[in-house]
């Protein structure tokens, strides 16, 4: 039996009503078929929410794309180095490890730090050029899977500062 899916990978919270997105995914899945979304989580989040999102909201997201380019080049040359400096997974250093989880934001920026500078880049840029970025609890988002009636529901958390949802979809 073929299955049905239908997935978003960082796009819903980009959305002027992310449930309307996902709403619209689930339309056009066949009974039995899957939904998958990941979105930003509210949870873990407050650096973002309360520092990066108005800059990102006033100013970035409202700046010509060549000036922003350039601005978020300065903001991923300093992120990326303390990428390597203090998030890079160090085999000889093991003793190092649990200190290193206390890190800012660990999870995360230590799986960011396994790529080069260019996707570091697109990251920083991501964050600061959309209008709209919302930071959805994984209440919210599990009721959105509970309001179209999904069954089989998987919610989880991806690096402690995002939401991966999966569900069936029984109409």
């Amino acid at each position: 039996m073929e299955e049905i899916l239908s997935y978003s990978i960082g796009v819903l919270h980009h959305l002027l009503v992310p449930e309307e997105g996902f709403r619209s995914m689930h339309n056009i899945v066949k009974k039995d078929g899957y939904l998958f979304a990941w979105i930003y989580g509210k949870e873990n989040n407050h650096f973002i929410t309360f520092m990066v999102n108005p800059l990102r909201k006033y100013v970035t997201s409202r700046l010509p794309d060549k000036i922003l380019v350039l601005f978020s080049l300065g903001l991923s040359a300093a992120l990326h180095g303390l990428l390597l400096c203090l998030y890079r997974p160090v085999k000889k250093h093991k003793r190092l490890r649990h200190l290193r989880k206390r890190l800012f934001y660990y999870s995360y920026l230590s799986w960011l730090s396994g790529f080069d500078f260019r996707h570091t880049h697109a990251v920083v840029y991501d964050h600061l050029t959309a209008p709209i970025a919302h930071y959805i609890s994984k209440e919210d988002f599990l009721s959105w899977f509970e309001r179209m009636g999904c069954k089989d529901v998987i919610i989880t958390h991806r690096h402690g500062n995002s939401w991966r949802g999966y569900g069936r979809v029984t109409r």
